[in-house]
């Protein structure tokens, strides 16, 4: 008689009881994950390549009193027909926009 010991081939083991829902979160986490880094990338590319900023009086002193807050909003509404190249082959373009524009304005002493 030999005393060795022989290890089975292949080891059953059990499977936990919460295994198909851990597996369900992680699922979710990642699908969150990536609808994230898409929503970022959107995000990213609907800013402006070059944000720029004006003066409305560039070069010169306004003569403001110190203090003041001065708000400001407008709206816009555009319709009109769009013309393309006809290379494109794009035929009846037409545009319809509506922008809003908020701005705030303090002066310093």
């Amino acid at each position: 008689m030999s005393s060795e010991y022989v290890r089975p081939a292949v080891i059953l083991t059990r499977p936990r009881p919460h295994s198909s829902f851990l597996n369900q979160i992680v699922e979710q986490s990642r699908l969150i994950s990536k609808l994230l880094r898409i929503s970022a990338l959107f995000a990213w590319l609907a800013l402006p390549g070059v944000s720029v900023a004006q003066d409305v009086e560039p070069r010169r002193w306004t003569h403001l009193p110190v203090g003041l807050n001065v708000v400001g909003a407008a709206y816009v509404y555009t319709v009109g027909d769009l013309f393309f190249d006809p290379v494109l082959l794009v035929d009846d373009g037409e545009i319809e926009q509506h922008t809003a524009v908020i701005s705030y304005t303090r002066t310093f002493g």
